[in-house]
């Protein structure tokens, strides 16, 4: 699939409603709130980099652990009418400006791009569901590897926190 295939990311996840939100995101150029993710589009199935997921993506292939952090590479794409483990609610760009840095090829580290994709996730499933404590959500941001080559940006997706797989599109 053109377009859709660069490096890893960096993955991790949380039911909503825990005390610290471990993992956890529609376009923008930054701004907290003003989501700028397209609806959802058709659906080509198979692999993709997992710095590649859209909004819409349903996925599977993605291990999701309550306190991991895991580096993925990829994941599968199949259509929501399918049985499937998450789908990707929202996308988001980080910008240097967001952690103060003046060299924009300056990775932040780890923890600075966990929080920041955590908290804009975690927003962002408000702005998309009645209920938002009804889901797990997971975030996939940069890895330092796909920051140095330019990736800054942060998918996010919801799954089902008993571990089921959804049957049919939920958000």
């Amino acid at each position: 699939m053109p377009g859709r295939n660069r490096g890893a990311v960096a993955l991790g996840s949380v039911a909503l409603g825990a005390t610290s939100l471990l993992g956890a995101c529609a376009g923008d150029d930054g701004a907290a709130g003003a989501p700028e993710s397209p609806s959802p589009s058709t659906v080509q199935e198979g692999p993709v980099a997992a710095t590649a997921v859209a909004v819409g993506d349903c996925l599977n292939g993605v291990v999701i652990g309550a306190a991991e952090r895991a580096t993925i590479s990829s994941a599968d794409v199949v259509s929501c009418d399918r049985a499937h483990g998450l789908e990707v609610y929202a996308t988001f760009t980080l910008q240097p400006d967001d952690f103060g840095l003046t060299d924009p090829a300056e990775y932040p580290g780890p923890a600075r791009v966990v929080r920041a994709a955590d908290e804009r996730c975690a927003e962002r499933i408000e702005q998309v569901v009645e209920d938002p404590g009804a889901f797990g959500l997971i975030a996939l941001w940069p890895s330092q590897e796909s920051w140095a080559a330019g990736d800054r940006t942060v998918a996010c997706a919801v799954f089902s926190p008993d571990g089921s797989t959804f049957e049919a599109r939920q958000i």
